[in-house]
């Protein structure tokens, strides 16, 4: 289940999901998180998925952190009108996204 989350604090995930409540995204995904859990099932994968901006690229790392403290998978990013592909977890709030090909990270690591 792609869950598509915006920024890690509140000013940056309502820059695109107007509106939004961020801390209602985060309830609603530890309930996900706890019903998975209670029923013992390792499916579905849960991935936060985050369209990344310049508002919102210094925003990675945290978002990596708190995908992990909710038990969801961090992996995967994506750029509009790009292919995705993975993003380092020890990427710089200053990393500079390229392409964010697979070829491009492959290249990177």
């Amino acid at each position: 289940m792609v869950l598509s989350i915006d920024g890690a604090t509140q000013p940056i995930y309502e820059r695109f999901r107007r509106k939004g409540n961020l801390e209602l995204v985060f309830e609603n995904i530890r309930k996900l998180v706890a019903a998975k859990r209670r029923v013992g099932k390792r499916t579905a994968i849960l991935a936060w998925r985050m369209l990344a901006f310049e508002h919102n690229i210094h925003e990675i790392p945290a978002a990596i952190e708190k995908a992990k403290e909710l038990g969801v998978d961090p992996s995967t990013r994506r750029r509009p009108g790009t292919s995705v592909g993975t993003i380092p977890p020890s990427c710089p709030p200053t990393f500079s996204p390229g392409p964010w090909s697979s070829a491009w990270i492959a290249r990177r690591r």
